[in-house]
């Protein structure tokens, strides 16, 4: 009897033994992971210059041609820290809001050259140009420009940059012209720049004119770069919010 009894257990002890194997035999179940949904991220915008302008913008026969302009080289600092900003310069020498320069464009035309609208800032820099021209047309043409420019770009930031001098002694012309431009401005609710009243090209400043007495040298391009990319910093950044 005692002999079945221990036959009865080993064969107990073998079936568990051989379940037991059973389950270690088994592949182990797979883990299934649910996809994770991805989001695109939308590229930012970049921010649109728009410069018109004479040759004090465009360039001259004694620099700031190109790359050595103000208006790249303050794109460049506007730029340095890490942003993007696109220029699209518009500056032809002789040109004014009124008189038309040799390429045949004035400052209203240089605005419908433009093809990049809608800008985030649109500057006008000028001009001595308009010396010979009526101050009262000049006055009309900054108010038409400033409003056509601000119709193409409605939430753009307008600087005005009034009419440089290359000496001490300005012109009672062009300093009409600056009172009208700056009225005009105020007007358009637009930043104004006054070079002539900030003394730009006055006093050791005059070292920037060039050998024909009336234009920048690349180093008085320099010069404006520095004190507009500022300017059109804060105006950016004002136009981005």
């Amino acid at each position: 009897m005692r002999r079945w009894k221990y036959l009865l257990l080993a064969v107990l002890a073998i079936a568990a033994f051989a379940v037991a194997g059973a389950a270690l035999m088994r592949p182990a179940p797979v883990a299934t992971t649910q996809p994770v949904p991805t989001t695109t991220i939308a590229p930012k915008k970049m921010p649109r210059l728009l410069v018109i302008g004479d040759s004090y913008s465009g360039g001259s026969n004694e620099g700031g041609n190109k790359e050595k302009g103000w208006p790249v080289l303050a794109q460049t600092q506007v730029t340095s820290d890490g942003s993007r900003l696109h220029l699209d310069l518009q500056a032809r020498g002789g040109s004014g809001y009124v008189l038309v320069g040799p390429t045949g464009q004035n400052f209203q035309q240089a605005l419908a050259s433009a093809k990049g609208a809608p800008y985030d800032v649109v500057l006008v820099f000028g001009s001595i140009n308009d010396q010979p021209a009526d101050v009262t047309s000049v006055d009309k043409a900054a108010r038409d420009l400033y409003a056509a420019a601000l119709k193409a770009s409605p939430k753009a930031e307008l600087i005005v940059v009034g009419p440089s001098w290359m000496n001490d002694d300005p012109t009672p012309e062009v300093l009409a012209i600056r009172d009208v431009l700056r009225n005009a401005a105020a007007a358009s609710r637009a930043t104004f720049v006054d070079p002539i009243a900030d003394k730009w090209f006055m006093g050791e400043a005059t070292q920037y004119i060039g050998k024909d007495g009336k234009h920048p040298t690349d180093a008085g391009h320099v010069y404006m770069a520095d004190r507009l990319a500022p300017v059109i910093k804060k105006a950016v950044t004002s136009a981005s919010k």
